[in-house]
C-alpha cells in the first residue's frame, strides 16, 4: 500500500510540474510528526521546486525527511492557493 502512495505522490508531482501548478504540503493522520514534516506543513510551492529540492512525502528512503518519508502519511496536494512567501527558502531551511 505504501508503494501505491509513493507512486501516486510522484505522479502528482510530475503532472503538476509539467502544468506549472502549485502543490501544498499537508500533514497526514500520523499522531506524531517528525520535525521536518511539521515544518513543511502548509507550504505552497511550485511542483518544480519540490522536485528540484527532492522533497517527497511517502517516498521510501528520503534523506531529506527526518521520518525517512515512509513513516508518515503526509502528502503534496494540488492547490490553487498562491505560492508561499519565500517557499523555496523555507523548504531548504526545513530540510537542513
Amino acid at each position: 500500500a505504501n508503494k501505491w502512495n509513493e507512486a501516486y505522490s510522484q505522479a502528482m508531482l510530475l503532472i503538476r510540474s509539467e502544468e506549472g501548478g502549485n502543490l501544498i504540503w499537508k500533514l497526514g493522520q500520523t499522531e506524531q510528526h517528525c520535525t521536518t514534516c511539521a515544518n513543511l506543513d502548509g507550504i505552497v510551492a511550485r511542483a518544480s521546486e519540490w522536485e528540484v529540492l527532492d522533497v517527497h512525502p511517502q517516498g521510501a528512503d528520503n534523506p531529506h525527511l527526518e521520518c525517512g518519508g515512509w513513516r508518515c502519511d503526509c502528502s503534496l496536494s494540488p492547490t490553487d492557493q498562491r505560492r508561499s512567501a519565500d517557499a523555496y527558502g523555507r523548504i531548504e531551511e526545513a530540510i537542513l
